[in-house]
């Protein structure tokens, strides 16, 4: 049986969407076709303590590394833009497999797009869906999104509790291997 999953970014910060938030017409799947959440989170509106570090939000790379639940064979990414008092573009997305660390493994790297686009722009208080993607995503795997943003919004959209480790470092590194010198943070 083909599964399809849906993993979710809350902006900066990764959220695997639950499978009931309703899609809307033009993105449902088709009537054969099921889609499930693997991992989910809260998003928050960040507080003044849960801003990134230097080199913050603004032309920067941010990779995100989540432990899934169940696999699947094709996958969404929901991104969030919940709190955010103005737009959130992201100009490029990728997910690979986690290879430990900042690093992923370079033969499951794969571009995700937006109604065919590779650079999505989130207006405030909205979700946005990646376009599907065909993906192998084992069970119980670590997964690895990276984002390239060109600024923060007013107001970020966070999940501070998340204590896992996030990968923020300047400038476009969204194709990299590992991010070699990026500062980690304790939260998405």
């Amino acid at each position: 049986m083909k599964r399809e999953v849906i993993l979710a970014l809350v902006l900066a910060f990764v959220c695997l969407a639950s499978p009931s938030f309703a899609l809307s017409q033009q993105h449902r799947a088709p009537a054969d076709q099921r889609w499930v959440g693997t991992w989910a989170s809260s998003p928050q509106l960040g507080a003044a303590k849960d801003a990134p570090p230097a080199p913050g939000l603004t032309d920067s790379t941010l990779r995100q590394v989540v432990h899934v639940s169940l696999g699947g064979n094709r996958l969404r990414v929901r991104f969030s833009n919940a709190f955010g008092s103005s737009p959130l573009t992201i100009t490029s997305t990728r997910i690979a497999l986690s290879a430990g660390g900042s690093a992923v493994q370079p033969k499951t790297d794969k571009a995700l797009q937006f109604h065919g686009q590779t650079s999505v722009t989130i207006p405030p208080g909205a979700l946005m869906y990646s376009d599907p993607l065909d993906f192998d995503l084992p069970p119980l795997s670590d997964v690895a999104v990276t984002m390239r943003l060109s600024a923060a919004p007013g107001g970020i959209t966070t999940h501070p509790g998340s204590r896992e480790i996030s990968y923020l470092l300047a400038g476009d590194h969204v194709s990299d291997e590992q991010l070699t010198g990026a500062v980690q943070v304790e939260r998405w």
